[in-house]
């Protein structure tokens, strides 16, 4: 998953198999990363701490690790499904 460090304005990625002890899904319907047997859920606009781990200067890439999940925020773009309307 790509993450942004705020005050820089610097992009880089935590790759799947850096995420904590579990296999993780990719669910594109709202579009999260769901853990198999945690449930630990990625959303977009999670606010993460990270560790920086590797930067490639030559090919402008940025590697972190997760380190801790700080925030959930709801991404506008997803809404809770709405119960059908009842006619009597």
């Amino acid at each position: 998953m790509f993450v942004q460090l705020k005050q820089l304005q610097i992009d880089g990625l935590v790759h799947v198999t850096a995420l904590p002890g579990d296999y993780f899904h990719f669910h594109e319907r709202d579009r999260t990363l769901v853990g198999e047997r945690t449930k630990l859920r990625f959303s977009i606009g999670d606010e993460l701490r990270v560790r920086l781990v590797r930067v490639d200067s030559s090919e402008r890439k940025i590697d972190f690790e997760h380190v801790a999940k700080t925030a959930t925020h709801h991404h506008p773009r997803r809404r809770a499904a709405k119960a059908p309307a009842r006619h009597k």
